[in-house]
């Protein structure tokens, strides 16, 4: 009476380890078996829809990984530390490109030093390296000369749902053929506006 829903219960559990969530268990009885048994149906019920959800979370990090890794503008994401945790391939080429500059200053600077780390100790302009130390309330752009560079900046907080700091992401747009081609022919873009 009792040795058969016990082989019951540990084939189901065997199976809930493995991942099958679609076990069918006998509910109805009303003793201390079917106590264990229904607690059993509930926790296979709540595991699966956990593991579900979360499939269903991690399918849409990749999607947004992708579209980050694909985007044609040098994007940086950090933590609520401002230390970065992702570069897309656009950044980490600015920064290889700007990386002998930089470790002029900062000797045996390598790009790939950088993740885990605040950016902050390689800006040149003191604006830039208060923006990157500090948490960010509402979005800010600006420009800045780095490693003879002319770069513009967007950078924004990355909120949770209750609006809690959880980061940053920025946009590195290297400016330097249009600033110069801007200060050869400072007239020019009049021509063009009108």
């Amino acid at each position: 009476l009792i040795r058969k829903p016990m082989e019951e219960m540990d084939v189901t559990f065997a199976n809930v380890l493995q991942g099958n969530y679609a076990n069918s268990i006998d509910i109805e009885r009303n003793d201390e078996i079917g106590k264990a048994m229904q607690g059993l149906q509930i926790l296979q019920t709540r595991m699966g829809f956990e593991v579900q959800e979360s499939r269903r979370l991690t399918e849409e990090m990749m999607r947004l990984k992708f579209a980050l890794d694909n985007v044609t503008v040098p994007v940086t994401v950090a933590d609520d530390r401002n230390a970065l945790i992702y570069m897309n391939d656009r950044a980490v080429q600015l920064w290889r490109d700007m990386a002998p500059s930089i470790a002029q200053r900062h000797p045996g600077f390598t790009v790939e030093q950088m993740l885990g780390q605040p950016v902050s100790p390689y800006l040149d302009s003191e604006e830039a390296r208060h923006t990157f130390t500090h948490e960010l309330s509402l979005a800010k752009e600006f420009d800045f000369a780095m490693a003879q560079r002319s770069l513009r900046v967007s950078t924004g907080p990355v909120l949770n749902a209750q609006g809690q700091y959880m980061g940053r992401v920025t946009q590195w747009h290297d400016r330097t053929v249009e600033v110069a081609a801007e200060r050869r022919f400072p007239d020019h873009h009049r021509f063009t506006a009108a």
